[in-house]
Parts: structure tokens; sequence; C-alpha cells
């Protein structure tokens, strides 16, 4: 038995100066759906607190990785953010009502329902590759082969392929 853990989503904070002198200095920031605010704090505290703590200035902030952050293209925190305020008002607003589309990339921070796919709530990625199996998602499948299909791999390479888990919720960008 396979058990999938949620990833919350977060940043890795670091200095640009810092990365581009040949030096990682930085942090894993752990970020709320939909609360900016939070985020914003969470952020400042530990870039406030780490102002010179070497001999490069800390000016300039940037994200040079994140999870749990589906879309999330650059370096910007803002934009993480942004995507986060989005899938929380999604989720309010939409629910699983969200039309599936597994196809594409999320281009802008303007962000529609049809930019990013929500799968909806699911206990693992398990689940959520056995219920598009179910919906016939990869096709009609003969009932002679139904018990050979590998839930726990597709889910798996959905994982690998972009698929998020944002508090039991899966999004998908595209």
């Amino acid at each position: 038995m396979t058990t999938q853990t949620a990833v919350e989503p977060s940043i890795w904070v670091g200095c640009l100066a810092c990365y581009n002198a040949g030096h990682l200095i930085g942090e894993w920031v752990t970020l709320e759906l939909g609360d900016r605010e939070a985020n914003e704090t969470a952020v400042k505290e530990y870039t406030d607190t780490h102002t010179s703590d070497t001999a490069y200035p800390h000016e300039e902030w940037m994200a040079f990785d994140h999870e749990g952050i589906p879309g999330l293209k650059g370096e910007s925190i803002n934009e993480a953010f942004d995507i986060l305020e989005a899938l929380h008002g999604w989720v309010e607003t939409y629910g699983d009502q969200i039309p599936i589309d597994v196809f594409g990339e999320l281009h802008s921070q303007e962000f529609e329902p049809s930019e990013v796919s929500y799968f909806g709530e699911a206990d693992s990625y398990k689940d959520v590759a056995s219920q598009m199996v179910d919906d016939g998602l990869y096709g009609e499948i003969p009932e002679q082969l139904v018990g050979y299909i590998d839930c726990d791999a597709i889910g798996r390479d959905l994982r690998l392929n972009g698929l998020m888990e944002i508090g039991g919720h899966f999004w998908s960008p595209h």
C-alpha cells in the first residue's frame, strides 16, 4: 500500500546577490492557501532576520524553488502569492465544477477556470488516477484488461507531470 503525503505550498526564498556570487543563502517558507497577508508576513519575517549575515547585501529576494504551487514558472515571490490566492478562489467558488482538461500550460497571472484543471478532492494520487480510469479519460478499456491497470503508477506519473495536491484538492496547471 502506498501512502501519499500532502504537499504544503512552500517556496525556497533566497538572496539573489548571494546566489549570483555562488552562495546559497535562503530557507524554505511554508505558505497558506488564500492568505496573502500571512504569506507576506512569513517571507518578511525570514528576510528581515537575514539582512546582513554575510558579506553580500541582501537586497533582492527570489523564490528559487517551490512545492505545491502549480503553474509557478518564474522566481517571483508575488507570483507564488497570486497563484495561491487564485487557487483558493477556485476552491471556494467552483469546487469540483471546474472542467478537467489536462493539456497545455498556465501562461498568465490572469487566472480563468479553463487555465487550470481541478480534479476534485481525493485521498491520494492513486485515487485520482483510479477516478480518471473509471471516467474513461484513458479511453475505453476492455474488461479483460481492467485488472492490469496500475493506478499507483498512473498516480505517480500524474504527480511527476505536475498534478499538485493542496489540502486534499488536486490541481494540474496547463
